[in-house]
């Protein structure tokens, strides 16, 4: 459907067509997998506990560059026997 131009969402779309057995089902693909991969050109952002696990990851990774890009380079020395 488009109205006044504006064309909706293809996840709104779809949940339009679901069957009835579609949607009495339940769990993660309850609502069908064209709408678990739903983009329409935009990031899909995390929610839930994918969300805070999300910014764990972002977190460490900021850790990780600022404590390599703190370290200071110490050339190796050989011992000599």
């Amino acid at each position: 459907k488009e109205d006044c131009g504006v064309s909706t969402c293809q996840c709104v779309r779809e949940a339009a067509n679901l069957t009835a057995s579609q949607s009495t089902e339940v769990g993660p693909g309850s609502l069908g997998p064209t709408l678990l991969a739903c983009d329409d050109g935009r990031p899909r952002l995390p929610i839930g506990d994918a969300h805070e696990a999300h910014l764990v990851r972002l977190c460490y990774v900021a850790l990780l560059v600022q404590a390599l890009l703190a370290r200071k380079h110490v050339p190796l020395q050989r011992s000599e026997d």
